[in-house]
């Protein structure tokens, strides 16, 4: 629902790890921490994000996960006055 945080966590164990989040294809800069917030989302947000962690000795690309921000249903109430 749009203006919502939504946070996403990647969990791994290791020595020197690096974290890099993405969207789409792209990095998102500055985003190296294990947890990634998308604060207020809203409907452009919507996307493929990823994990990337690395160490030493190797690479690892979580699975790709897409974000959908739904914007509710509106309601509308119309009135009609008759005059008779």
């Amino acid at each position: 629902m749009p203006g919502n945080d939504i946070t996403f966590t990647a969990n791994a164990t290791g020595t020197e790890l690096s974290y890099q989040w993405t969207k789409g294809s792209s990095n998102l800069i500055g985003e190296t921490q294990s947890t990634y917030t998308v604060t207020n989302a809203q409907t452009d947000d919507h996307d493929i994000y990823s994990c990337i962690i690395k160490n030493n000795c190797r690479t690892v690309q979580l699975a790709s996960f897409t974000l959908n921000v739904n914007t509710p249903p509106t309601t509308i109430d119309t009135i009609i006055r008759i005059n008779l």
